[in-house]
């Protein structure tokens, strides 16, 4: 639980924000903003990716033991923990994509 940092969570949030800030970029239809409309429309989304950044970051202690992998350096949390935050948040989404995508043929 050394990896649930309020920094490391920010991070894996703003990755979060960007991926869907990106979908909402890419979106089909160009009308005013609704965010109560966009809201109700991708709260699936919403709901898979804050849940799984979660989960992503709970188990980075494990994961990062299992491959014997040095979480701190002289005495500092490395920066690969942090990038690696930020990109659950962002990443997971994708995976996510890919995969279903991968089990529905």
């Amino acid at each position: 639980m050394e990896n649930l940092t309020f920094t490391n969570v920010l991070l894996a949030l703003l990755g979060v924000t960007i991926y869907l800030l990106m979908k909402f970029k890419n979106r089909s239809n160009k009308e005013r903003f609704s965010f109560k409309y966009w809201l109700r429309d991708n709260w699936i989304d919403v709901s898979l990716a804050v849940t799984s950044t979660v989960a992503l970051i709970l188990f980075a202690d494990e994961i990062a033991n299992y491959y014997d992998f040095k979480m701190d350096v002289d005495g500092k949390q490395s920066p690969l923990i942090k990038a690696a935050c930020f990109f659950c948040g962002y990443l997971n989404q994708s995976i996510f994509k890919n995969l279903s995508k991968f089990f529905k043929k």
